[in-house]
């Protein structure tokens, strides 16, 4: 398979559907992610069109973004900003939020999986950035499977703590 066409056609700040309470709005970081530069952690699931259930492309884009939304009330640190290197300021600010659009077949790329393109599926906004604490990109395939990337500030998470929320709530296999 040749190079990977990926254009992000829009960009939207996600912010938790409900406030933070005044009383969660400091998160303390550990001595070891205060001194920890700032590596995100990313993250790529892919989803395959289910031939039995049609969804149009906005729809499944309105029902993600008010699933992020209602999970950033539960996961509010996720949403704020990194502070001095010492606290997550959880007011709210919200998660960047990117759609792509890709051209070939998400078939064509899971056959002939090239992972020197794997990047182009993860937000690329957040290269200078070190305050943002969780970024999603959401990129649509030509058949209508989806990869979603997720970058995560290792300062709240690791893999093995992403990948045991992910088991908790989400379908592994299909997106409804």
């Amino acid at each position: 398979m040749g190079e990977i066409e990926v254009e992000v056609i829009s960009t939207d700040t996600i912010k938790p559907s409900s406030p933070t309470p005044a009383h969660l709005r400091h998160f303390q970081l550990s001595f070891l992610d205060q001194v920890l530069s700032p590596i995100f952690i990313p993250i790529i699931l892919f989803y395959p069109m289910d031939g039995d259930v049609k969804v149009d492309t906005i729809e499944r884009s309105i029902w993600l973004k008010k699933t992020l939304s209602m999970t950033l009330v539960q996961f509010y640190p996720l949403a704020g900003r990194v502070k001095d290197n010492l606290f997550i300021d959880c007011t709210d600010q919200g998660v960047p939020y990117f759609e792509a659009q890709v051209k070939c077949q998400l078939s064509e790329f899971i056959c002939n999986p090239d992972p020197m393109q794997l990047s182009k599926f993860v937000p690329h906004a957040l290269d200078d950035i070190v305050d943002i604490v969780l970024a999603i990109q959401v990129n649509i395939f030509k058949c209508g499977g989806i990869a979603i990337g997720v970058c995560i500030s290792h300062k709240v998470a690791d893999a093995s703590s992403v990948w045991s929320v992910h088991n908790l709530d989400w379908p592994t296999s299909s997106l409804p």
